[in-house]
């Protein structure tokens, strides 16, 4: 994003300040998502897998119907931002997925057969 805006400053508003754009969607739906999940959790903490799918769906509509609003728009490159969507949206399902294994816990130990115990 930061070799967009950079591209979009020093030159015209082509493909780079398209990719910005549809980086900056992504960003939004993105944080917005985050920010509902941790609002729900505050008050429904069982409700994370149920509250996360519906989230994902929600996002998953938003950016497609974003997508589609901006494909016939002529000031727009709509496959630069596009792209820049993707890419942003890749980006971060590669650091949520990074964040969650690295925080993962074992709360509870249960032998299985065959195991020894301490």
């Amino acid at each position: 994003m930061l070799v967009a805006l950079g591209w979009w400053v020093f030159a015209d508003f082509g493909a780079a300040g398209a990719a910005m754009i549809g980086s900056l969607i992504a960003v939004v739906a993105f944080s917005s998502g985050i920010w509902s999940v941790v609002k729900v959790l505050q008050y429904l903490p069982g409700a994370e897998v149920p509250g996360a799918m519906a989230l994902f769906l929600a996002q998953l509509l938003l950016l497609v119907s974003a997508v589609l609003v901006l494909q016939d728009q002529s000031w727009l490159n709509s496959r630069a931002a596009a792209v820049g969507l993707f890419a942003t949206a890749l980006a971060h399902q590669i650091g949520m997925v990074s964040g969650f294994l690295g925080t993962r816990t074992l709360l509870v130990q249960t032998p299985l057969p065959g195991d020894r115990l301490p």
